[in-house]
């Protein structure tokens, strides 16, 4: 049986947050990646969208930790931007997939 360590992206406004289970402990890369979301979206957001999640997706050290990245980068921006909340079963999908990586 596979070990499991859970992620937790914090909700916020009126978007729930979000738990996932990864292979290896990825919390502090959902930390880093909602942080770093939350810097550009405060932001004059002058600097590309891209740039920030690209630099901080190659600053984590293995690919579990850069799936993890990005998936908490782009929820908390769809948390913040207003959009419905992506699918629970679809995450939960992408997550088994970073685990057989």
């Amino acid at each position: 049986m596979r070990k499991g360590y859970r992620a937790t992206i914090p909700p916020v406004d009126t978007h729930p947050g979000l738990e996932l289970t990864w292979q290896e402990n990825c919390q502090s890369s959902v930390d880093c990646a909602v942080a770093c979301a939350d810097r550009w979206l405060a932001s004059d957001r002058s600097t590309h969208l891209w740039l920030p999640l690209m630099v901080g997706r190659e600053r984590q050290d293995s690919a579990a930790r850069q799936m993890a990245f990005e998936v908490a980068f782009l929820t908390r921006l769809q948390q913040r931007l207003g959009s419905a909340p992506p699918p629970r079963q679809a995450l939960e999908r992408l997550a088994d997939a970073a685990n057989t990586v």
